[in-house]
């Protein structure tokens, strides 16, 4: 390809040797830049602005999804985290399966805890009657 500028215009255009019969010239085809490059110009933008447009439609439809999935896995380590300071984790209604699953394990989790508590509270409580019992001088509880 070659490029011509005279007098204010600008083309493009192709040297290509012919030779037959005894002839051997060099022919050039010159055709205006505008009329070889416009089409394939609009072309160009065209897929430019459809490929900004997808672009655009897939980072929100990512967004979102990242919201469906980061909003219960948030809820999920503050559940955690309360079930870490001895509260009772909330339930959480959500539409991702293993976040529902999740959810229910750590409730499990936290209502065992609070059993334990109740039977540990039961068991200091049995111990200090025992030992009032055996400071009096009655017999130890069974």
């Amino acid at each position: 390809m070659i490029g011509v500028r005279s007098k204010g215009r600008s083309g493009v255009g192709r040297v290509v040797p012919l030779r037959r019969n005894g002839i051997d010239w060099l022919v050039c085809l010159l055709v205006p830049e505008q009329d070889y490059r416009g089409p394939s110009d609009r072309l160009l933008l065209g897929f430019a602005v459809l490929g900004t447009l997808f672009l655009g439609l897939i980072t929100l439809r990512l967004t979102r999804l990242a919201g469906r999935i980061g909003r219960p896995l948030a809820q999920l380590a503050e559940s955690a985290e309360d079930l870490g300071q001895g509260g009772a984790p909330r339930e959480l209604n959500s539409q991702i399966d293993e976040v529902r699953i999740l959810s229910r394990a750590l409730q499990r989790a936290g209502e065992s805890l609070q059993s334990q508590a109740a039977l540990q509270r039961q068991l200091e409580h049995v111990q200090r009657l025992e030992s009032v019992g055996t400071l009096a001088g009655a017999s130890p509880m069974t």
